[in-house]
């Protein structure tokens, strides 16, 4: 058995006080995750962790939040059964994990270890209060700052928008400086806010933490979504009129301003992916939050291309779907930017073929 001695549960207690509370205590051995503690249900143990991890969790009907994870030898659990009060958490223990329970009724055959108990209890339920409240007060001012990175990202979308409308009164065509002017538009007011509340880029997937990993997934998304795409063009061939070879002469890869475009698909993945998904991701708050995150920021990056039409929309969603989950691996915007920019010139190598049909 691992050494307890030091848990908060004997603190202050003699040595004979200590033997005498080892005698009535027995062990508790947990192969798989079960939970011991129920949240509400007045129980008649207290327990100290010996080995393996426990969950403190609250429960809802549509989901769960997770307190703390205990993992210290001798951390202790179920202290408000010394005042017969029902528990106001439930509490898991994790796979392979051992407990120490000590029987309420057989510690009041010792009145004097009782009250310390019930002291050292006390202190420990203040310690772990003060702990949470830290950590949710830090929760909550992320989901503030997330909040506000997410209007100013809308702000940023609103600014753009009223600059598409203005672009299609004039009548001015959907090409390369239409792109770059609106990505002008809609990054200054998430980024300006990001650096006047000092939040590292790191937050937004610009770091070099996961490169290796990150390039891999690009490299490797990219070169499944390519090998879809060709073959589905290919297999379009009647219809369209459209070859493979077709969409790659329009791909322009031997002209070197065809990689600036490279730093656009950066610029709009740091928008989508590192400030909305991100700033997402932070502020909803249950379980399928990842999911939701990476759907929401596609949906939102998919309406932005509303002026190529309606297929492309579904195809950048689709596609965007794809980019949010390679970047939720890393949290580094490069793989995703990569996998971004090849997929993107066969997008425009197809659609500037299909144009040249017209």
């Amino acid at each position: 058995m691992n050494d307890i001695s030091h848990s908060i549960l004997f603190e202050g207690l003699s040595e004979a006080q200590v033997a005498s509370l080892m005698t009535i205590s027995s062990e508790h051995a947990y192969d798989d995750p079960e939970v011991f503690i129920q949240k509400g249900e007045v129980h008649d143990f207290i327990a100290v962790l010996i080995d393996g991890n426990l969950r403190v969790f609250d429960q809802s009907e549509n989901d769960e939040f997770v307190v703390a994870t205990l993992t210290k030898v001798g951390d202790l659990v179920g202290g408000q059964s010394l005042l017969r009060r029902p528990a106001s958490m439930n509490v898991e223990a994790g796979c392979k994990t051992s407990i120490l329970v000590f029987p309420i009724d057989k510690i009041k055959t010792f009145p004097e270890l009782y009250e310390h108990l019930l002291i050292n209890s006390a202190v420990d339920t203040a310690k772990k209060l003060e702990t949470t409240n830290h950590e949710l007060i830090g929760l909550l001012k992320q989901a503030i700052t997330a909040s506000a990175t997410i209007v100013l990202c809308l702000s940023g979308i609103s600014i753009g928008m009223f600059f598409l409308s203005f672009m299609a009164s004039i009548q001015y065509p959907t090409d390369s400086l239409w792109s770059w002017l609106f990505i002008l538009f809609v990054i200054p007011p998430p980024l300006i806010f990001i650096a006047s509340t000092r939040q590292p880029l790191s937050n937004f997937g610009v770091t070099l933490s996961n490169l290796n990993r990150s390039i891999q997934d690009g490299i490797f998304g990219s070169a499944a979504l390519i090998i879809g795409l060709f073959v589905l063009i290919q297999s379009l061939k009647n219809f369209t009129q459209i070859s493979v070879g077709d969409v790659v002469g329009y791909m322009n890869l031997a002209s070197p301003l065809s990689y600036i475009y490279l730093i656009h698909c950066y610029l709009q993945e740091f928008f989508v992916r590192g400030a909305i998904q991100s700033s997402l991701f932070n502020v909803i708050q249950n379980s399928m939050r990842s999911t939701l995150s990476v759907v929401l920021a596609s949906a939102i990056f998919a309406v932005l291309h509303y002026p190529l039409g309606f297929m492309p929309i579904v195809a950048t969603f689709l596609s965007g779907l794809l980019f949010g989950y390679i970047y939720n691996r890393t949290k580094n915007l490069v793989g995703v930017t990569l996998v971004h920019y090849l997929s993107g010139k066969v997008f425009f190598g197809f659609y500037f073929a299909f144009q040249a049909l017209q």
